[in-house]
């Protein structure tokens, strides 16, 4: 049986009863959990592995693809603070000095600095700040701001607001204006992100996540005589998909249905695209709106 010497048990119960030990540490993951994660801002993945011919199946993917461009800065910054050990540490705070983080830009990546801070409010609510700087010493610009409640009753929830120019100024990019998010961590999850633009930037813009498998997102679609701008939602399940969507400038209603390999079965019923198929071979109905 082991057995502890005099000074080490000594050590032991005094970890026990203290508060920086069970209270303070134990908890890093509580706050590192408030920070940006492919759980409150990742694209959804069922779009991608397909391989068929639907249109929309396509549609769906490259919209997959622009969420994961918009929240890769904070989904890395989020991940390599959560792997550091925080510089401070108080019941009701951390924060981290520089750390190094890799962002990617239009011509590869590009190291940056992050400093954050979590602070626990009244409110037990979560609430984090961050800085990113081209270089350890600086100069620091805030690039991010958030809240995250983790109630126990109730699945966890927030937001975040992000600022696209300031990675933009170290990665090169071109991308201005602010990224706004905001998700619940239900089974399946649900995440809203709108993109607020500068004058430089393309129109507002808005995409909606379910799990892994549902999206709402806006597009230029290719689906009749002429490409024309809509909104469409779209969702896979194992034994097939469905997108149901509107044209600019009329809200001229559209449906596509695809196998469970993403090969079109159905496109129509509008004369404002090129259909085929028929509704019947859908394997899912009409979509409620993620």
């Amino acid at each position: 049986m082991l057995r502890l010497s005099p000074s080490l048990l000594a050590v032991a119960l005094c970890a026990c009863t203290s508060t920086l030990s069970n209270d303070v540490f134990v908890e890093d993951g509580r706050f590192a959990a408030a920070l940006p994660s492919e759980a409150s801002a990742g694209a959804p993945t069922a779009f991608d592995a397909l391989t068929g011919d639907a249109e929309l199946v396509a549609y769906a993917a490259a919209g997959s693809a622009e969420v994961d461009g918009l929240t890769l800065a904070p989904r890395a910054i989020g991940e390599v603070l959560r792997d550091a050990v925080p510089d401070e540490r108080s019941a009701v705070h951390r924060a981290w000095d520089a750390v190094a983080v890799v962002l990617e830009g239009p011509d590869g990546a590009v190291q940056g600095w992050v400093r954050a801070e979590i602070l626990l409010t009244e409110g037990d609510e979560l609430a984090w700040t961050a800085w990113l700087a081209p270089e350890e010493e600086g100069p620091w610009s805030p690039v991010g701001s958030g809240q995250h409640h983790d109630g126990e009753d109730l699945p966890a929830e927030g937001g975040f607001t992000w600022q696209r120019g300031v990675v933009s100024a170290i990665t090169g990019d071109t991308a201005g204006g602010s990224l706004e998010v905001a998700y619940a961590l239900d089974d399946p999850r649900h995440i809203e992100l709108l993109v607020r633009p500068d004058a430089l930037s393309p129109p507002e813009r808005e995409y909606r996540v379910q799990g892994d498998n549902g999206l709402v997102f806006p597009a230029l679609f290719d689906l009749g005589a002429t490409p024309t701008a809509g909104v469409a939602v779209a969702f896979h399940t194992p034994e097939g998909g469905r997108a149901d969507g509107f044209l600019a400038p009329d809200a001229t209603p559209f449906s596509a249905c695809w196998d469970a390999s993403g090969n079109g079965t159905f496109l129509g019923p509008s004369e404002a695209v090129e259909g085929y198929g028929t509704e019947a071979d859908c394997a899912l109905d009409t979509l409620t709106e993620p």
